[in-house]
């Protein structure tokens, strides 16, 4: 992994650590330390061995990811699917069949604007760089990295599709992100923290994040406010199961309401 990691840093990338088999960021103010510093990698590497890698997007490239379910919806169509390939972008293949596509391009984060299923990924985004695995199974190369100033430019058609959308999120109120979020409300108690995460997790699919970012306001939720935090793995869960829901009102489950009824109801007797 190391060899492959400098290579990205002589192709002027930065990158950042991930949890070890899953995406979520390890650092908190990961879009600040991500980096293209050999020693500070090296560093890296040694404090957390065997963990997977992100690429950080921006810095005049941007990256098309593309769900299998697009895919499977025929999404963009054989003619714009032809066009895509002609670019001779870098591609790389994630573990459920979908596709990262690298361009030279300025757009913003999206989530499903443009399709059910196609995200982009700008500034402060980033994607898991290969052959980080998830599930056992690898992110790969189908064409490989180029240096950053090497990138080809997208089709026209999807330039402009995602332009659009960067004039409609720059004219819309400013959003807070999911870390911010994630650090708001009370302390959770045993008793309150998986329903807590749970309806933090509701509250963020509304907003329209995907698994990834809900994953990781959750485990930073996880750490600054739960007392003590729960296992990773359950709140790996808990962003999971939510992130199934369409993107809008997701309601929580009755019994999520009646647990978190009862927790309040312990607590407030506990401080009498």
């Amino acid at each position: 992994m190391s060899q492959v990691l400098f290579t990205y840093l002589r192709l002027g990338y930065r990158v950042h650590p991930l949890h070890c088999g899953s995406k979520p960021p390890l650092l908190p103010g990961w879009p600040e330390r991500a980096t293209a510093d050999e020693a500070t990698v090296r560093q890296w590497l040694a404090h957390f061995p065997g963990c997977n890698w992100g690429i950080a997007t921006g810095d005049g490239f941007s990256v098309l990811d593309i769900d299998p379910a697009a895919l499977e919806a025929g999404w963009p169509g054989e003619e714009r699917r032809r066009e895509l390939k002609a670019t001779g972008c870098p591609l790389v293949q994630t573990p459920r069949g979908g596709f990262h596509l690298y361009f030279r391009a300025n757009w913003p984060n999206t989530v499903g604007v443009i399709a059910p299923g196609v995200d982009a990924k700008g500034p402060r985004g980033y994607v898991v760089a290969p052959p980080s695995s998830v599930n056992g199974k690898s992110y790969r190369w189908i064409r490989p990295l180029v240096p950053r100033d090497q990138l080809p430019p997208p089709p026209e058609w999807l330039d402009a599709a995602l332009k659009a959308a960067a004039k409609a999120i720059e004219h819309a109120p400013d959003p807070k992100s999911a870390e911010e979020i994630a650090r708001e409300g009370l302390i959770l108690c045993e008793g309150q923290r998986n329903v807590g995460l749970t309806r933090l997790a509701g509250r963020l699919r509304r907003l329209g994040f995907s698994q990834d970012k809900i994953a990781a306001a959750l485990l930073a939720a996880n750490q600054i406010r739960c007392r003590p935090p729960l296992p990773e793995r359950e709140v790996l869960a808990i962003a999971k199961s939510i992130s199934k829901y369409p993107t809008g009102p997701v309601s929580v489950p009755p019994t999520f309401h009646r647990a978190w009824s009862r927790a309040i109801a312990h607590h407030r007797r506990l401080r009498k």
